[in-house]
């Protein structure tokens, strides 16, 4: 559930400046987690077990948790500082040298498949490799020159809301956690293809619906 809905307070905002609604975008995260959770237990229901005994072994641990959780977060935030600007620099410099360019095209074939236009490769990257968070100005930044229009940037959010951050979850889950990385990562990819596709249909359902109108109002007058 963690890996879809989570962080709501920095990725949120990052996606309504990225031209987004912020409830859609809530209720679109929570619910497919839910939905995620559900599924996962019922495939693999024994997995609670472990996290309940876990849980029971850290009583009167209170204070230590928080202590490293405290200490986590300001490592975290530096981290941000540092990687937001160097992403900055590497942004710049891709773009003086028109190298993005190389980079979109491979990327190209993948984004048809997700339902996303080929001027989304380079968010797209940043997105699944370091995740909403980190990547947020450079995000912010293309969107704001133009680089996305807002139909392409919010199906770019429909998938990272569901599938971002694939390098950062190798880091701090399959690692440290032991987690099986193809249960991680393809389900959410899958689910987040699904999702881009379904806001497709709908917006294409709402210009048909718009153009009849127009049609219908037409022929009145």
């Amino acid at each position: 559930m963690c890996l879809i809905s989570h962080g709501f307070v920095i990725e949120l905002a990052v996606q309504k400046k990225t031209g987004s609604n912020f409830f859609r975008m809530f209720f679109l995260r929570l619910g497919t987690s839910l939905f995620f959770a559900w599924i996962i237990n019922m495939l693999f229901p024994a997995a609670s077990e472990t996290v309940v005994e876990y849980v029971s072994q850290s009583k009167g641990e209170f204070f230590s948790v928080i202590w490293n959780l405290t200490e986590s977060m300001l490592w975290t935030i530096g981290e941000i500082i540092v990687l937001i600007n160097l992403l900055l620099i590497l942004q710049a410099i891709l773009e003086e040298f028109s190298l993005i360019k190389l980079l979109e095209k491979p990327l190209s074939p993948l984004m048809k498949i997700f339902g996303l236009s080929r001027n989304s490769s380079f968010l797209w990257l940043v997105g699944n490799t370091i995740g909403l968070a980190y990547g947020s100005a450079v995000m912010i930044a293309q969107v704001e020159k133009g680089k996305l229009s807002n139909r392409e940037s919010d199906l770019l959010n429909h998938h990272l809301a569901i599938s971002h951050s694939q390098l950062e979850n190798i880091r701090y889950f399959f690692y440290l956690i032991g987690y099986n990385a193809i249960l991680l990562i393809i389900p959410r990819i899958i689910l987040a293809i699904i999702m881009v596709w379904l806001r497709r249909f709908e917006l294409w359902l709402r210009n048909r619906y718009k153009f009849t109108n127009l049609l219908f109002n037409f022929s009145k007058k």
